[in-house]
């Protein structure tokens, strides 16, 4: 919850998100904007996640989500080795 919207508003200052993120709250300094849609995007996943039954608990929409996570991570960590054994093959001179 702390580093989720600090990205997203440092996405924002570089240009690549829309502009309302980059705001900063007059009060507290944080980037209130940012936080919103990090809050949003989380209930939405929550959501879209956890089937109201009666064998279900949240708990469950919280492994389901982990899950999905983990995925993802491993999918990316996965492509970030893969670039570096390919940049070694087509630019072996850079350091």
């Amino acid at each position: 919850m702390l580093t989720g919207p600090r990205i997203y508003f440092a996405v924002a200052r570089d240009g690549l998100l829309p502009h309302f993120m980059q705001k900063i709250h007059h009060r507290y300094e944080t980037p209130h904007n940012a936080v919103l849609v990090q809050g949003v995007w989380t209930i939405l996943l929550i959501v879209a996640v956890f089937h109201y039954d009666e064998q279900k608990s949240p708990l469950d929409a919280f492994d389901a989500l982990t899950n999905y996570v983990i995925f993802g991570g491993y999918t990316f960590y996965a492509l970030a080795v893969s670039a570096v054994f390919t940049l070694r093959v087509k630019r072996p001179d850079l350091p």
